[in-house]
């Protein structure tokens, strides 16, 4: 998607070398804009230095987006890409959504692919973004987890903050030691989706 760059059209001529400042809507309006010999007066002459020219610029739009994930014992603030707990403890799985395109981004979607080794725990999913004055608040759905949040629109450099808490089940399918689980983070837009994976590792004491 190509557009002007606002306040970037003027109109230069040997009389105005230096420029004089055009309404960039006007100047793609079907009516047009005006020129002239000495400014946007509609006054052209035949005169050598009544010659000139418009100028502006433009630039290339692009959606683009990062989808993040890290772990930290429930509670705590130490977050990390890859997490080890114990079979009796809980995490706090926190995801971030980031707008790093130029354009808006509408009707984003967060949701979390947990492993079989890991169950949410119901009640605990909580946003933060601007919406929240980037302080976390609590939202009454399970969501996360099942169809995902929608998290309403972004404008470039926006984001999103979604943190659920999980622990472990079935214990009995762990074998003793250390068990790799992989979580998977999506981000689903108008403009397509992105997915990262966290690795959590499950200590099993036998």
């Amino acid at each position: 998607m190509i557009r002007v760059v606002p306040n970037s059209v003027s109109l230069h001529t040997s009389r105005i070398p230096t420029g004089a400042s055009l309404p960039v809507e006007e100047l793609f309006s079907v009516p047009g804009a005006l020129v002239g010999c000495d400014g946007p007066t509609g006054d052209v002459t035949g005169e050598d230095d009544c010659r000139g020219e418009v100028r502006f610029q433009f630039a290339v739009d692009q959606p683009d987006f990062t989808v993040t994930q890290l772990a930290a014992s429930r509670g705590t603030t130490q977050y990390t890409s890859v997490r080890r707990m114990r079979t009796d403890e809980e995490l706090d799985i926190k995801v971030k959504y980031k707008n790093t395109g130029t354009i808006q981004q509408d009707d984003v979607v967060i949701k979390h692919a947990l492993p079989a080794e890991l169950t949410y725990i119901p009640g605990t999913t909580s946003v933060a973004n601007s919406s929240t004055s980037n302080k976390w608040q609590k939202i009454d759905s399970n969501a996360v987890v099942e169809r995902g949040i929608n998290l309403g629109s972004h404008a470039p450099d926006g984001a999103s903050y979604v943190r659920l808490s999980v622990r472990v089940s079935g214990h009995a399918q762990l074998r003793c030691g250390i068990n790799q689980t992989v979580g998977v983070a999506t981000a689903e837009t108008q403009n397509g989706s992105k997915s990262q994976k966290s690795t959590i590792e499950i200590e099993r004491t036998c």
